[in-house]
């Protein structure tokens, strides 16, 4: 330090950094503005995968029944329609709910006269099908997740196959509900 003609104290010059330190101090902000675009866009994608299972659509499935029960859902899927096959492979009457907007589109396994509807109500029909009963639905919307009500206190296990028609791609899920709610 130095003190100049007019009575003020001077600082030296102050040495400019070398080339290679800047370089070195944009690299280590890069490499962390790079790491925290990763671990951010990880975290996005998460929260999306969250958010889409979460956003799925569900439906509603009553099932009763006095017997343990088997129940096969086959559903395939074509843009926004699906077609949704229900198989029961018990020898007791069962009753299901289903939404009132699914058309019965056929009967296998029985008389169609044997397989009878309740009216509508709160948005169901109650369908009684027989034993070993097979029934194919038409819906013009994704059922998404099933969600099986079974208030019957009996075991109940479905499986669930779900064809994508457009993409080939098979799900098959599997769930055993002793009381209340199971989802497929």
């Amino acid at each position: 330090m130095s003190i100049a003609s007019g009575g003020y104290a001077t600082l030296p010059p102050i040495a400019k950094p070398s080339k290679t330190s800047r370089l070195r101090k944009q690299g280590i902000a890069s490499a962390v503005g790079l790491v925290a675009v990763v671990a951010l866009s990880f975290t996005a994608v998460g929260t999306a995968n969250r958010v889409a299972s979460i956003i799925e659509p569900v439906t509603d499935i009553g099932i009763e029944h006095e017997q343990p029960l088997s129940l096969q859902f086959d559903i395939g899927l074509l843009q926004s329609a699906s077609v949704i096959e229900i198989l029961s492979e018990s020898d007791e009457n069962v009753h299901i709910s289903l939404p009132e907007s699914w058309e019965l589109r056929e009967v296998r396994n029985v008389p169609i006269a044997k397989v009878t509807a309740d009216a509508p109500s709160f948005g169901f029909i109650r369908w009684q099908l027989p034993a070993r009963a097979g029934v194919s639905f038409r819906s013009l919307t994704n059922p998404g997740r099933l969600l099986l009500h079974n208030p019957s206190g009996v075991q109940l296990k479905a499986v669930a196959r779900r064809a994508d028609l457009e993409t080939g791609l098979v799900e098959s899920d599997a769930v055993l509900v002793l009381e209340g709610t199971g989802e497929l």
